[in-house]
C-alpha cells in the first residue's frame, strides 16, 4: 500500500510581476518562463483529461508503477497519467490558487477550491483537453475555455480570471496532493482536501471454494463458487451418476452423488463455464468423490478459536480432500477448538471432540451425522472436553473441564451423574485396555475397573499417552519418563527419558503426544525445548522397547515446531508422519506441513497442509488413520 508517496509539482515558480517596455530590455527570459507555464499547464491539464476521460468510460486502474519521475498510473481504457516527484509550486502575489473539484463524475476548474464560471453564461467550466481547447457547449451552446493569455495569467474566454480584484498568474499548489493505494482502488486527494476513488481492475475469474469436494453414495450437497466479473455461468458438464444443479443467484451448485458408489462415478469432475465481460470463455472444475480412497490419513483441525469451527480434510494420491465432515453436514457443525478424533473398528463409528460445544459429534463410518452433546445442559458441568475413548460398543468415556464421565454410544448420551472422577481443568488422554479405563488428569495416571465401580486408582506421574503394545502393555510419558503400565495388575515401569525430555504442552491440551510402532518395536515422541506457554518440539525421538535405549532420528526446519499431537503412525506402513509449523503467532501458523518418515528418520516426503483456498488450515491438533 502506498500511503503519502508524493506531493504533485504542477506549476513553474513564480514569474516576475512587472517588466521595463524599455526597447534595450531583453525579455528572451521572460517571454521563455511564460512558455515554461503554458507548457506545464498544458503537461497537467492533458494529465486531469486523461483522468476525466477515465472516469467517464467507467475505466478501472490496472496498474501503478513507480518510475524515476513519481508514478505511473494505467487505466483499463489503455491511458494513463504520470505523476510526478516535486516540490509544490508557491502562491501568486495575492496567495489564489487554480485547481480541479470532482461533481457528479466530472471534473471542473476551480478558483481557491470555488468553481471558476463562465462572465456570461455562469456555467462552471469543464476540465477538457489541453489549456485553450475548447470543451463542451454550456447552456448557450459555448464553450467557455480555460486559457493562459500571453502574459502568464490565466483567462477564460479571454478575460483574465481575477481574485480579490486582482488577476491570478498561472502559478501555485498542485491540483493533487495525496494518492494512496488500497487493495481493490486507488485514492486521489485534490489539494482541497476531496477525493477520486478509482477501482482496481481485477482479472475476470471463475473458482470453485474448493478443488474437491465429498459427498457419500446417495448423499446431497453444496459447493459455492465465485465469478468475478463474469456475465454469465452454467453447467458444463456432470460426471455420470452424478446429479448437479447451479443456482447464480447464490453461487452455489448443489450435487446429488449416484446411490450406489462406483469407481466410474469416483475421482471425476464436474465442470461450470462462464464468459466474462470482454466476451472471453472460462472453466472452474472440482473433483467430486463419493467415497474416500483407501490409503490415506486423515488430519482433524481446531479450527481458529471463535472464528472457524474444527474440520476434517483427507489426504490420499497426492490430493488434499477438504473439510470430509463440514460437506455432508453443513446443518451439523463441528465445536470450536477440535481436539480428539477416535475412528472406532469396535462400532464402525467416529467421534470427534472439541473443548467447546458441540462437545462430542458421533457420525458413521462416511461421516453422516448421527448424534452429538452439546447445549446447556453439559455447558456448566463438562467446561471443556479434551480426551475421548471407546470403552466397548455402547460406553465411551471423556475427560472434561470438570472431571471424568462416562458416554452412551450410538446415540451419544450423558447423564452427568455418571462422573467418575471429579477434578478441575485437569483431563488429557485415555484409553481402554485389559477391561480397564487409564486416564490422565491433572499430571497423574489412573486406573478404573468399570466392572467394580470402586474410585480410581493413582497409578503413576504423567502427562501424555496412551500407547498399547501387541503384548497389552499401556504406555504413557512426561517430560522426564516413560512408563509401562500392566493391566493385568497394574504394575509400573519407570524409564528415565536422561537428556531425552519428551514434548507436550503444559498450558493447552493436546493430544497423544506419543506413538508405536506397528509392531511394538519402537515408541516415538517429540523432543521438547522451553517451558509454560514457551514450549517448543523441535525433533523426533525413539525410544527402543527391547533395549531400553534412547535416540535421535530427524529434526525440524530451522524456525519450525511441533504442534497438536505432532506424531502419529500409520499402523499398515509403519511410516511416522510428523505436522510442524513456523514458530510465531499470527500469519507464522498458517506455515504448517507434514513430514512423512521411514522407520529409520529418513524422510520421504514433506507435504504442504492446504486448504482450498491454498492457505493453511490453522492448528491441526491430530493425525488419524
Amino acid at each position: 500500500m502506498m500511503k503519502k508517496l508524493f506531493a504533485l509539482c504542477c506549476l513553474a515558480a513564480a514569474a516576475s510581476g512587472a517588466w521595463s517596455c524599455s526597447d534595450d530590455y531583453d525579455d528572451t527570459a521572460l517571454w521563455q518562463e511564460i512558455e515554461q507555464i503554458k507548457t506545464d499547464i498544458a503537461s497537467l491539464n492533458q494529465q486531469v483529461t486523461t483522468l476525466q476521460t477515465a472516469m467517464q468510460d467507467g475505466a478501472l486502474i490496472t496498474q501503478v508503477t513507480e518510475t524515476t519521475e513519481g508514478y505511473k498510473i494505467d487505466f483499463s481504457n489503455n491511458t494513463s497519467i504520470v505523476v510526478k516527484h516535486g516540490t509544490n509550486g508557491t502562491n501568486g502575489t495575492d496567495g489564489a490558487k487554480i485547481g480541479v473539484k470532482e461533481e457528479n463524475g466530472v471534473l471542473y476548474w476551480t478558483l481557491d477550491g470555488e468553481f471558476i464560471t463562465a462572465p456570461d453564461s455562469q456555467d462552471k467550466i469543464p476540465v477538457t483537453g489541453a489549456a485553450g481547447a475548447t470543451g463542451p457547449a454550456g447552456t448557450d451552446g459555448h464553450s467557455p475555455v480555460l486559457a493562459i493569455d500571453d502574459e502568464g495569467y490565466w483567462t477564460v474566454d479571454g478575460e483574465r480570471v481575477e481574485s480579490n480584484g486582482a488577476p491570478v498568474k498561472a502559478q501555485g499548489d498542485s491540483f493533487f496532493s495525496d494518492v494512496d493505494e488500497t487493495e481493490d482502488a486507488v485514492i486521489l486527494t485534490l489539494a482541497d482536501g476531496s477525493a477520486i476513488t478509482i477501482a482496481k481492475y481485477k482479472e475476470s475469474s471463475l473458482l470453485f471454494a474448493s478443488a474437491t469436494l465429498y459427498v457419500p453414495a446417495g448423499q446431497t450437497a453444496e459447493i459455492a463458487y465465485t465469478a468475478a466479473r463474469v456475465a454469465f455461468v452454467e453447467l458444463m458438464s456432470v460426471p455420470e451418476g452424478w446429479t448437479a444443479r447451479l443456482d447464480e443467484q447464490t453461487g452455489k451448485v448443489t450435487v446429488t452423488a449416484p446411490a450406489a458408489a462406483t469407481a466410474a462415478a469416483n475421482g471425476e469432475r464436474l465442470k461450470i463455464v462462464g464468459t466474462d465481460l470482454s466476451g472471453h470463455a472460462m472453466m472452474a472444475a472440482v473433483k467430486l468423490y463419493c467415497t474416500l480412497p483407501e490409503g490415506g490419513f486423515f488430519v482433524y483441525n481446531e479450527g481458529q478459536l471463535g472464528k472457524m469451527p474444527a474440520s476434517v480434510n483427507y489426504y490420499v494420491d497426492g490430493e488434499w480432500i477438504s473439510r470430509v465432515y463440514a460437506s455432508v453436514n453443513p446443518e451439523h457443525p463441528l465445536g470450536n477448538t477440535g481436539v480428539t478424533m477416535v475412528r472406532n473398528a469396535t462400532n464402525g463409528l467416529t467421534y470427534l471432540t472439541a473443548k467447546d460445544e458441540h462437545f462430542i459429534v458421533e457420525t458413521d463410518a462416511d461421516f453422516n451425522y448421527k448424534s452429538e452433546l452439546s447445549g446447556e445442559n453439559y455447558t456448566d458441568e463438562l467446561r471443556q472436553v479434551m480426551g475421548f475413548t471407546v470403552f466397548d460398543a455402547t460406553t465411551g468415556y471423556i475427560t472434561s473441564g470438570g472431571g471424568v464421565y462416562k458416554v452412551g454410544l450410538n446415540p451419544l448420551t450423558l447423564d452427568t451423574n455418571d462422573r467418575i472422577f471429579e477434578g478441575f481443568n485437569g483431563g488429557r488422554d485415555l484409553c481402554a485396555a485389559g477391561g480397564k479405563l487409564y486416564f490422565i488428569f491433572s499430571n497423574k495416571v489412573y486406573s478404573y475397573d468399570p466392572s467394580t465401580g470402586g474410585a480410581p486408582t493413582e497409578l503413576c506421574d504423567a502427562a501424555t499417552g496412551f500407547v498399547t503394545l501387541n503384548d497389552g502393555s499401556v504406555w504413557a510419558a512426561n517430560n522426564t519418563q516413560i512408563v509401562r503400565i500392566d493391566p493385568a495388575n497394574d504394575k509400573v515401569t519407570t524409564i528415565p527419558t536422561g537428556d531425552y525430555s519428551l514434548y507436550f504442552n503444559s498450558m493447552a491440551y493436546t493430544p497423544r503426544s506419543l506413538a508405536a510402532a506397528p509392531d511394538g518395536s519402537s515408541l516415538y515422541f517429540i523432543q521438547q525445548i522451553g517451558s509454560g506457554w514457551s514450549v517448543y518440539g523441535k525433533a523426533l525421538g525413539k525410544y527402543d522397547v527391547a533395549t531400553g535405549t534412547f535416540s535421535d532420528l530427524w529434526s525440524m526446519p530451522e524456525g519450525y515446531s511441533v504442534y497438536g499431537s505432532g506424531v502419529a503412525v500409520d499402523p499398515d506402513t509403519g511410516k511416522i508422519y510428523v505436522s510442524y509449523t513456523k514458530d510465531g503467532w499470527g500469519a507464522n501458523y498458517l506455515k504448517t506441513y507434514i513430514a512423512v518418515l521411514g522407520a529409520d528418520g529418513t524422510l520421504e516426503q514433506t507435504i504442504p497442509y492446504l486448504s482450498e483456498n491454498e492457505t493453511i488450515y490453522w492448528f491441526p491438533s491430530m493425525i488419524v488413520f
